[in-house]
């Protein structure tokens, strides 16, 4: 049996919602905040349905765009 993972890295959320819905900081709006948690957990739908459809373990990360130097 062979065992694979792939993981799947994110970093941005912040700005995506700055680029989409404007200036406003995400932590000063409960609506903002909401958006951003929606598409986390849209990404996480993403990584079940392709553990569902290929066997593969699949893991979703956040990263600090800090880290990526």
């Amino acid at each position: 049996m062979v065992r694979a993972s792939i993981s799947l890295g994110y970093i941005g959320i912040h700005e995506t919602i700055n680029a989409l819905f404007g200036g406003e900081h995400l932590y000063d709006s409960e609506q903002l905040r909401a958006k951003g948690i929606a598409i986390v957990e849209r990404l996480r739908q993403a990584v079940d349905q392709w553990k569902d459809e290929t066997g593969y373990g699949f893991s979703l990360y956040s990263t600090p765009s800090e880290n990526l130097l």
